[in-house]
């Protein structure tokens, strides 16, 4: 069985800040087929 990955992605606050993930972190988000999120607070 092929192992997966697990990402820990930081939510934006502003639509400028994705100027700050690096871009194999958004390369990676761009990949992902599954997510698992927490409600907003």
């Amino acid at each position: 069985m092929e192992k997966g990955s697990v990402y820990l992605i930081p939510s934006l606050l502003d639509e400028q800040g994705m100027d700050a993930i690096p871009l194999y972190i958004a390369d990676a988000v761009k990949k992902c087929q599954v997510f698992f999120v927490e409600n907003e607070r």
